[in-house]
């Protein structure tokens, strides 16, 4: 497993410098949310979600997050959004995780054992991912951070697992 955390950590470093261009959030999708980073990788077949923008429809992230456990967005005087908020379109949630696309990322931290992640943006907006994903009678993932070769997986109980990544 620390072959795993130090794998880890250097890849969610080479975040630093890539541009937030896309989130998905919003009704229908509860507290989960999804984030897209860096160069906009063609999809072979655009996908159907009228939800998504045109952008999202016909691209995927170099890196990406998919969010499932806790999350905040805080600026430097107050909290943005989390994962608690209403997610209806034009709700709290979604106006304020709007508020990072576009965004430079300029630094992130990696919190251990618990792999909690925070992502600084250049508007000096930071997203914190906090894995409570505990109850290993449900088995649920905190989140998945896709990298352009490989997903880690940090699941219950923040159990650390990597996977091939097949970008389209």
């Amino acid at each position: 497993m620390v072959m795993y955390m130090n794998q880890f950590i250097g890849a969610v470093k080479a975040l630093v410098e890539k541009t937030c261009w896309g989130v998905t959030a919003g009704e229908g999708t509860g507290s989960v949310i999804g984030v897209d980073f860096g160069k906009k990788i063609n999809r072979k077949r655009p996908l159907s979600n009228i939800h998504l923008s045109e952008e999202q429809r016909n691209f995927q992230g170099e890196y990406d997050l998919f969010v499932e456990c806790s999350w905040r967005i805080d600026s430097q005087e107050s909290v943005v959004c989390g994962s608690k908020d209403a997610n209806e379109s034009y709700g709290t949630m979604v106006s304020g995780l709007n508020r990072i696309v576009g965004q430079r990322i300029v630094a992130v931290n990696a919190n251990l054992p618990a792999y909690d992640l925070e992502l600084r943006f250049d508007n000096d907006l930071i997203l914190k991912i906090f894995c409570d994903e505990t109850n290993e009678s449900e088995d649920c993932d905190n989140y998945t951070f896709g990298t352009p070769e490989q997903n880690y997986i940090v699941g219950c109980r923040s159990q650390l697992s990597i996977e091939e990544r097949n970008l389209y």
